[in-house]
């Protein structure tokens, strides 16, 4: 694929739980040679209009998505949402509800590690963000902070991890709300690395995606740096089976997942350009 054709359809900024500003976000994805890069902050748009300043005056392709958190057995969620028109009141008043779930669910999370003995105060994690949408990627970071681990990886792998000692399920919506909700708003849905769902066989994710896809489901992203070679082309033939569109991403983070590179995740992602022609193809639908 020639490199100026590549694309990134998730990407995060400090504005969520990424570690780069997002105009500096626009600029490394440039100097990357992208043509295009989707700015997908969890839950928020906020980054959208730096990163899209700074991309057009690179010559980049700036496009406003976000990374949407919804309820899921023993876990979250996560939609990618693209396309939308971000001051319709369904949409932005459904992106508040999420966003005061979190601040709901995260002293809840503090609690139960005080009472594993890592005592983390809200303004402790607060220092760690960059914007107003705050989650365990920033308690992780305080507690690294205070020494309790030596990493956020750490964090994540004894404490917060789904299901772990300190886990807390999202207050969220459900999927099929945030389905329809961004395609009342003229845009479109992807489901986020099915993997990290954690459905227990292929047959089970496929009834998940299909019920989703009956709602209004866009796409499935296939290429993720968290999936392996033999899962993307279960997941590339569900795509097509039920004419959705296969998406992927880096989904880049920064200093969070440094092995992760923009555009190109774990060096095996190559999305063209013509994947986001395919969503765009979409956007508007009823």
């Amino acid at each position: 694929m020639d490199r100026i054709a590549r694309i990134d359809l998730h990407a995060h900024t400090n504005r969520s739980d990424g570690s780069l500003a997002p105009a500096a976000l626009a600029k490394l994805a440039a100097d990357a040679g992208l043509r295009l890069l989707a700015v997908t902050d969890h839950d928020t748009t906020d980054g959208f209009d730096e990163a899209h300043a700074a991309g057009t005056s690179l010559g980049l392709e700036v496009v406003c998505g976000t990374e949407i958190t919804a309820r899921f057995p023993g876990r979250a969620m996560h939609l990618l949402a693209y396309g939308f028109e971000r001051r319709e009141r369904g949409f932005s008043d459904m992106l508040a509800e999420i966003v005061a779930g979190r601040e709901t669910r995260n002293p809840k999370i503090l609690r139960l590690l005080a009472e594993l003995g890592r005592p983390v105060t809200m303004d402790e994690v607060r220092a760690e963000a960059s914007g107003d949408v705050i989650g365990r990627p920033h308690i992780a970071r305080a507690l690294v902070r205070k020494g309790y681990v030596p990493d956020t990886k750490t964090a994540f792998t004894q404490l917060l991890r789904d299901g772990g000692p300190a886990f807390v399920a999202a207050e969220s919506v459900e999927p099929d709300e945030v389905v329809r909700t961004v395609r009342d708003a003229g845009g479109v849905t992807v489901l986020a690395h099915p993997r990290q769902l954690r459905v227990e066989s292929a047959a089970g994710l496929a009834a998940v995606v299909e019920a989703l896809v009956r709602d209004g489901l866009a796409g499935i992203e296939v290429d993720h740096p968290t999936q392996p070679p033999e899962e993307r082309k279960v997941l590339r033939a569900l795509a097509e089976r039920l004419r959705i569109v296969a998406s992927g991403g880096s989904d880049f983070h920064g200093d969070g997942k440094p092995h992760v590179r923009i555009g190109e995740g774990d060096g095996t992602i190559a999305v063209p350009y013509e994947t986001w022609e395919a969503l765009r193809a979409r956007f508007g639908a009823r």
